[in-house]
């Protein structure tokens, strides 16, 4: 044995170096490897962009930079960035387009163009881990094994080589089991839930609270077991309510179990719905002792949504809503919360809309601001429609991007510092900690009273064991659908499952008839979006298998228990647009007639919408797909054209407003009218734009007409979100009509026009 230390040193250092230029060699060769990937999905991407699918290319560019090349040109320049110097900045002025192809021929080629990239990319990573196996690098082969089986989901080597085990029809890693039973377990809770028929009543005399009654407002009391329910609206809405309140309660009891998890928490009992946020602050300007403090109360009356106090020893919380949906999120809501005993305003809003979204797939409330500037970005305008399927497709891009709000700032976040993309991370991070263990978000929560992320950090790993980067990876591989079984999870088809044959002629059909009663200048065209079209076909599918359900009121329901139905696919149907009729210009005909299609017709802000065809019925989405400046205007209808012709029928079939106006015509002893006054509508197309209770004021002839008023409802054909309806109770006469709408702050609008 050499003993020379000199020659020994050499031998170390040359040992170490040798060691050191292998590992760099093969980090370069890895390098390169993850750009050929990069080039074939990117250049899938591009194709499937040109193509017209820009909702299938932009999650592939998103995996390109996040996992194979940041700086990747295609991708880049693809998802709206130029080149700086070495660095890529956004695209002033850019917006990704969102206009899909209808065509079933292209999509199905998009489709097979996909299966030969997948195919290409998985054997390539499964080639690979193969080599970093036998060369002892079982880190990267890992990587690239799992990374293989994101493009080939079937393959039982891969699932082999992971440690999958089986389970539901799927296989996958002892953490994708607990997710997939514990998201079991709750889908299954819910369904129990919103089955259950729980005791709830309206309570007639019941003395209101002082608040109310000294105002006089006109309070309709509905009880439950646990929960009180005061509102100014039909009793049948506030004892769905009370039911709701008690299924959340019981969904709470068995999905968070845990330390600080607690029915007890649920103090606020007494639940307020006042008609509309104008009510509210009337109530507590009146009523100082609501909101003793008079700073807190000068914040509250200038637009907080709902307000949590205690007054005579009772527990409230009161809110002012738009419309009746609200009222059902917030019973969940205002449960979901307190149970959690999360103080953190970043968790209570994750976990309220993580459970409020699980029982209804959509959000209608915001208890935090969200911070967007002074521009409206296609993000934050997204995150401002309520279903959880735009939800999903936010979620997405936040995992992808690593400059987005981590997930140990969440506890830190005040309400008046909420960013658009924090919020995601609020909702889908406490999403996937409900699947991955409760107990995290409470343990998460009590490092709310560090200085920075980093010591929040270790005090989350001090108290549960687990880095809270672990989390991150897991989280980001949930959203990001890295596995077979986190796909199945998501439960988000593909964009070209909802491509149907018919779909282009009824989009350029809505388009023809948008331009007939467009004001100068606004832009009628509305193009087809596949993500928009998943819930029309979902509806689509449930119409055509229950051949029964026709109709103003049966088109926009799911019957609970009939073949195809779900909650969800009911609320969507509610605001649908829905044909049974074959034609698009024969069920266009008389759109413009019937108030809350009319509604769609008039949008000038419409621009993409979601259509499938099936058969003879035809379904579109018409509310996520618009894109409103910071100043909306709003528009009147009947109006009179530029020639100052007559435009307005004197009267029409009440059978064609739907279901909402005949049950308020019984109610006003008018239920035998069989044809009433043309309807007249003012639309602002947002909710909450219209302020208070609207009134109107319509002349005809000399005379007062006397009607209904209609304007937080939910049936499309006589709502829309920001509509307000006014039905003459008899024809009108021919000639001028003089009409004022008006809200409690302020006249909406004033205008007259002439009668057939």
């Amino acid at each position: 044995m050499d003993s020379n230390p000199l020659r020994l040193g050499a031998a170390v250092v040359f040992s170490s170096l040798l060691l050191v230029a292998t590992a760099s060699a093969q980090v370069d060769e890895e390098g390169k490897f993850l750009k050929q990937q990069a080039e074939a999905l990117s250049k899938f991407a591009e194709s499937a962009l040109k193509a017209g699918f820009p909702g299938m290319a932009r999650p592939v560019w998103l995996e390109v930079l996040a996992d194979y090349d940041k700086d990747d040109a295609l991708a880049r320049k693809g998802l709206g960035f130029v080149r700086v110097g070495t660095a890529w900045a956004p695209k002033p002025g850019f917006n990704y387009p969102e206009a899909d192809n209808p065509s079933a021929g292209v999509a199905r080629s998009v489709k097979s163009r996909w299966d030969s990239v997948a195919k290409q990319v998985g054997s390539a990573h499964k080639k690979l881990a193969t080599e970093l196996r036998q060369a002892g690098r079982t880190d990267r082969a890992k990587y690239h094994t799992e990374r293989a089986l994101r493009f080939l989901p079937n393959d039982p080597e891969l699932r082999t080589a992971l440690g999958h085990r089986e389970f539901g029809g799927l296989s996958g890693t002892e953490l994708e089991q607990q997710l997939f039973d514990r998201s079991r377990l709750m889908d299954q809770l819910v369904q129990r839930e919103q089955k259950k028929q729980y005791e709830a009543k309206v309570v007639d005399g019941a003395p209101p609270p002082r608040f109310l009654a000294k105002v006089g407002v006109q309070a309709v009391c509905a009880k439950s077991e646990h929960f009180t329910m005061w509102g100014e609206y039909p009793g049948e809405v506030l004892v769905e309510a009370a039911k709701n309140a008690e299924r959340a309660l019981a969904f709470c009891t068995e999905a968070m179990v845990g330390e600080r998890f607690s029915a007890d928490n649920v103090k606020n009992r007494v639940m307020v719905f006042l008609n509309g946020p104008d009510q509210q602050r009337k109530v507590i300007s009146s009523t100082p002792e609501v909101v003793p403090d008079a700073n807190r109360r000068k914040f509250i009356l200038e637009g907080a949504l709902g307000i949590a106090f205690t007054l005579d020893g009772v527990g409230y919380r009161m809110l002012g809503p738009t419309r009746p949906q609200v009222i059902q999120d917030a019973a969940v809501r205002w449960v979901a919360q307190p149970f959690s005993g999360t103080g953190s305003d970043g968790l209570r809003e994750g976990i309220g809309h993580a459970v409020v979204g699980r029982f209804f797939r959509q959000n209608l409330i915001f208890n935090v601001a969200q911070q967007t500037g002074n521009t409206v970005t296609q993000q934050s305008r997204k995150l401002l429609l309520p279903d959880m399927d735009t939800w999903v497709e936010l979620a997405i891009e936040t995992a992808f991007n690593p400059r987005g709000t981590k997930a140990a700032r969440l506890p830190l976040i005040k309400a008046a510092e909420f960013p658009t993309d924090g919020r995601i991370k609020a909702w889908s991070f406490c999403d996937y900690l409900l699947r991955r263990n409760p107990t995290f978000i409470t343990a998460l929560d009590r490092t709310r009273g560090s200085h920075n992320e980093g010591e929040v950090a270790k005090k989350f790993l001090e108290a549960t064991g687990v880095s809270i980067d672990t989390l991150e990876k897991e989280w980001r591989d949930f959203w990001t659908g890295a596995s077979p079984v986190l796909r199945a999870l998501r439960q988000k088809a593909p964009a070209l499952h909802a491509v149907s044959s018919g779909a282009a002629a009824w989009i350029a059909e809505l388009s023809k008839v948008r331009a007939q009663y467009a004001t100068p200048g606004s832009d009628s065209k509305v193009v087809w979006h596949a993500g928009y079209s998943e819930r029309c076909r979902q509806h689509a599918e449930y119409l055509q298998r229950n051949s029964k359900a026709r109709g103003p009121l049966e088109e926009h329901l799911q019957r609970e228990g009939q073949p195809g139905a779900t909650r969800a696919g009911s609320l969507f149907a509610n605001a649908a647009l829905v044909s049974t009729r074959g034609s698009a210009a024969k069920a266009m005909h008389d759109w413009i007639d019937i108030p809350g299609y009319r509604d769609a017709v008039l949008n000038p802000y419409l621009r993409a919408a979601g259509v499938y065809v099936k058969g003879s019925i035809a379904v579109l989405d018409v509310v996520r797909g618009c894109e409103f400046p910071q100043q909306a205007k709003s528009r009147v209808w009947p109006m009179q054209d530029k020639n100052n012709k007559a435009l307005a029928p004197r009267s029409i079939d009440v059978k064609l407003l739907g279901p909402e106006v005949r049950a308020e015509l019984e109610k006003l002893g008018k239920g035998k009218l069989r044809t009433v006054g043309y309807p007249i509508t003012v639309h602002t197309w947002r909710d909450g734009s219209l302020g208070g209770e609207v009134t109107f004021q319509v002349n005809a002839g000399g005379k007062a007409v006397e009607g209904l008023t209609l304007f937080r409802g939910w049936n499309r054909c006589s709502s829309a979100p920001g509509m307000a309806l006014f039905v003459p109770f008899e024809p009108l006469p021919g000639g001028d009509v003089t009409v004022q709408a008006s809200n409690p702050n302020k006249q909406l609008a004033r205008w007259r026009f002439k009668v057939k």
